[in-house]
C-alpha cells in the first residue's frame, strides 16, 4: 500500500504510545523515502483478578 499525504514541503504527524512502551529502545530508520519505526513493548504481565463463584 502506498499513501502519499504531501508532495513536497516539510510534514510532521504525531501519535501517542501505550504505556507498556519502552522508549528507550524506539528505533527509527528513513530509507528511500520510507520511515520505518520499531517500537518494542516491555514484558509486563496482566493484572490478575479473583472473580468470586457463588
Amino acid at each position: 500500500m502506498i499513501r502519499q499525504e504531501r508532495r513536497y514541503g516539510k510534514y510532521s504527524r504525531s501519535f501517542n504510545l501505550r504505556k507498556n512502551i519502552n522508549e528507550s529502545k524506539i528505533k527509527a530508520e528513513f530509507d528511500n523515502g520510507v520511515l520505518t519505526l520499531n517500537i518494542p513493548k516491555e514484558d509486563v504481565a496482566p493484572a490478575s483478578k479473583q472473580i468470586p463463584i457463588k
